[in-house]
C-alpha cells in the first residue's frame, strides 16, 4: 500500500514535471517565433531605407544634371546637342 501510494506519488511528480517543460517549452517557441517576427520586419525596414537612399540618390543626380544643362543653356549652349 505505501509503495504503491510513493509510486502513484512519484508519478504526479512526474508528470508535472512533464507538464510544467511542456508550458517551457511552448512559451520559448512563442518567444522564438516573435524574435523571428521582429527579425523579419527590422529586414523590411532596412530594404525599405536602402531603397529610400537610392531613390534620394537618383533624385539628387538628377537634379545635378538638370542644374548642368540649365547653366549649359545660360551659355547659349544645348546640353542635348553636346559631343
Amino acid at each position: 500500500q505505501a509503495e504503491q501510494e510513493r509510486i502513484r506519488a512519484e508519478q504526479e511528480r512526474l508528470q508535472k514535471e512533464f507538464e510544467r517543460q511542456e508550458k517551457q517549452e511552448a512559451q520559448l517557441q512563442v518567444q522564438r517565433e516573435r524574435q523571428q517576427k521582429q527579425e523579419a520586419q527590422l529586414q523590411a525596414q532596412q530594404e525599405q531605407a536602402e531603397k529610400q537612399e537610392a531613390q534620394l540618390q537618383a533624385q539628387q543626380e538628377r537634379q545635378e544634371k538638370e542644374r548642368l544643362a540649365a547653366y549649359l543653356r545660360s551659355l547659349g549652349l544645348d546640353p542635348d546637342k553636346l559631343p
